[in-house]
């Protein structure tokens, strides 16, 4: 018990002391005498003064639309979805001639059916094909390749199409 005293002892011999808090009041009113007031007050009255004499102009409504920046002024939106419609049927292929577009929707039908005839010639039936398993097994990768080149073409036959909608193409123009 002794040395329990004696150690609490020491630990508040070591502890620095604090200021009491009578000793932070006077600093503190010491330290307000010394800061200098303010000489001007401002109020909510002379933040409304305008000192030019006149009122700021009201700046001007903007003009409807949207700017275009080929044109340089506004224009509405109708007209710009117009000239981008435009601009996309001369790019996308209006300029192509009709043979163009009636000569890239033959050589699609061609290619197409070719593998259509080639894929009825590998599924066809064929006993002498099936009863040997090295022949069957080489039939069944050319039918995979086979399909694997029809389904690519049907899907330029879809994007041509498409194209072809969106160039505004008449439909008798890629139609057999």
């Amino acid at each position: 018990m002794i040395a329990c005293a004696a150690a609490l002892t020491s630990v508040s011999a070591q502890q620095p002391s604090q200021p009491s808090l009578a000793e932070v009041a006077r600093q503190a009113e010491a330290a307000k005498a010394s800061t200098t007031k303010a000489k001007k007050t401002y109020t909510n009255a002379d933040l409304s003064k305008d000192n030019r004499g006149e009122p700021a102009p009201v700046p001007a409504a903007p003009p409807p639309g949207f700017m275009s920046s080929s044109l340089g002024k506004p224009v509405s939106a109708g007209e710009i979805i117009a000239r981008s419609e435009d601009a996309v049927d001369q790019a996308s292929g209006k300029a192509q001639s009709e043979e163009h577009w009636r000569g890239r929707a033959e050589s699609l039908r061609i290619q197409i059916e070719k593998l259509q005839t080639r894929m009825t010639a590998l599924t066809k039936p064929n006993e002498a094909r099936d009863a040997n398993p090295g022949a069957k097994a080489r039939n069944e990768a050319e039918i995979a390749k086979v399909q694997q080149g029809l389904n690519g073409l049907l899907k330029q036959r879809e994007t041509f199409e498409e194209s072809a909608r969106v160039a505004k193409i008449p439909p008798e123009w890629i139609q057999p």
